[in-house]
């Protein structure tokens, strides 16, 4: 698809780009020597066909990635948050923290799933919370660096003098 325009660096090289996509979306992407990057605000922004933000992204250097808050943020048509994720050097990762959030409409947690260097694990409990709309608990998953445990097993590793 062409691009509806190009701004062009001094050297030639493009920063930025925004071209129009076939389901009338409108794709903005900010580049620093042909690598996805923008320092401060996100790389890449999707727009509906009214203008309205329906995805942000941050890149450093090609890579999903932002120090302190999500790198990727999707929004459902009302502007309501669907989808949040936390990226350091392009994996999921954030330590004792969620990394990945998911919303209800209307912005009622859904899900969040804590990931370490890409990899599922939490030390503190269950790696995958899903909730029903009304905030209760609908599902727990444990997982130790990528590797689905039991409850049981999280039990044993964390406190392996009382097992």
């Amino acid at each position: 698809m062409e691009p509806l325009y190009n701004v062009l660096s001094a050297n030639g090289n493009v920063m930025c780009s925004r071209r129009c996509l076939p389901d009338g979306l409108i794709c903005e992407e900010w580049f620093s020597y042909d690598r996805l990057h923008r320092d401060g605000d996100p790389a890449v922004i999707w727009y509906d066909g009214d203008l309205h933000v329906r995805r942000l992204e941050w890149y450093n250097r090609g890579k999903l990635h932002n120090d302190y808050s999500p790198a990727f943020i999707l929004y459902d048509s009302d502007g309501f948050i669907t989808r949040e994720v936390y990226y350091i050097n392009g994996v999921p990762h954030r330590i004792d923290l969620p990394a990945v959030y998911t919303y209800y409409s209307g912005g009622k947690r859904k899900s969040e799933k804590y990931y370490e260097d890409g990899k599922l694990h939490y030390d503190g409990g269950p790696a995958i919370v899903r909730y029903n709309e009304d905030g209760s608990v609908k599902r727990e998953e444990w997982w130790w660096y990528g590797t689905k445990i039991s409850y049981e097993e999280h039990y044993c590793i964390i406190f392996k003098d009382k097992c």
